[in-house]
C-alpha cells in the first residue's frame, strides 16, 4: 500500500526493498542496516524523496476520520487512503 500511495514504480529498487524488508539489502548500505526493521527501511526510502513545502488542506480531524474508516473497514472491502481522501473532500 505504501508503494502505491507514494507512487513508487513496482519494479524499482525502493519498491523491492519495501516488499522484501526482512531480507538484507543488495548493495545498499541503508538497506543492510535496516534489515528486518520495517520502520527503518521505510525511513531510508522516504528520506530521499522530496518533502512537501506547502501546507496541505487536510485537518487533523480529517486524518483521524480517515484512520477510523480504515480501521473499521472489513477485509473484503478496504479503501485506499487516496479513495478515502476523495470521499472526504466530496462529503460522501
Amino acid at each position: 500500500m505504501l508503494i502505491k500511495l507514494m507512487k513508487i514504480n513496482k519494479t524499482s529498487d525502493d519498491a523491492l526493498a519495501l516488499i522484501n524488508w526482512k531480507l538484507p539489502g543488495r548493495g545498499s548500505a541503508a538497506s543492510s542496516t535496516s534489515t528486518g526493521d520495517f520502520a527503518g527501511r521505510c525511513y531510508e526510502i522516504i528520506k530521499k524523496r522530496p518533502m512537501r513545502t506547502t501546507p496541505g488542506e487536510l485537518t487533523v480531524a480529517d486524518v483521524n476520520d480517515m484512520l477510523d474508516q480504515l480501521s473499521a473497514a472489513s477485509k473484503e472491502c478496504v479503501a485506499t487512503p487516496g479513495e478515502m481522501y476523495t470521499q472526504t473532500r466530496r462529503n460522501c
